[in-house]
């Protein structure tokens, strides 16, 4: 399973602790989690987010499950529907966002 998050799971944020938790219990229960970290910036993304995401969702072979935190998602939602057909995507909501 692919887990993608913006920035690092070593941020001292509320979102990045949650992943790493998603990550860890996953992990425990012996599933094979391969974290992306993104660049660039969310949930407003700039053109370094853009190709970052887009550079981790091409490299996936058809099939493959994906998380990908709400934080990035809700960013780039056509970026990701753009691969809804061949990848099995997830999106983890843990705070939603709103204007």
């Amino acid at each position: 399973m692919d887990f993608v998050v913006p920035g690092s799971l070593d941020q001292c944020t509320g979102g990045s602790r949650y992943d790493s938790h998603i990550v860890s219990g996953l992990s425990s229960l012996g599933w094979e989690v391969s974290v992306h970290n993104l660049s660039g910036s969310f949930p407003d993304a700039d053109d370094v987010a853009l190709k970052s995401l887009s550079a981790v969702l091409n490299s996936l072979p058809d099939g493959t499950r994906v998380v990908i935190d709400g934080l990035a998602m809700g960013g780039l939602p056509d970026l990701v529907s753009s691969h809804s057909e061949r990848l099995r995507v997830l999106s983890l909501i843990h705070h939603p966002l709103a204007d």
